[in-house]
């Protein structure tokens, strides 16, 4: 893992800390953002954003 990465997974906290704090999303849109975002950004590989998504009660 990179600096860059580590600046990401950052960036992807304070979203998420700050969109449940001013609630400007519901909090299963903001998880989807960001882990969206991570993918994106070649955080996570799209094959553990599937595997995130198949388990029931991560998106819950």
């Amino acid at each position: 893992m990179n600096i860059v990465h580590i600046i990401e997974v950052c960036i992807a906290l304070l979203f998420l800390l700050f969109s449940f704090y001013r609630e400007w999303f519901g909090a299963s849109f903001t998880f989807v953002i960001a882990v969206i975002f991570l993918a994106v950004c070649g955080v996570i590989t799209p094959e553990e954003v599937l595997m995130g998504a198949a388990n029931e009660q991560v998106m819950v």
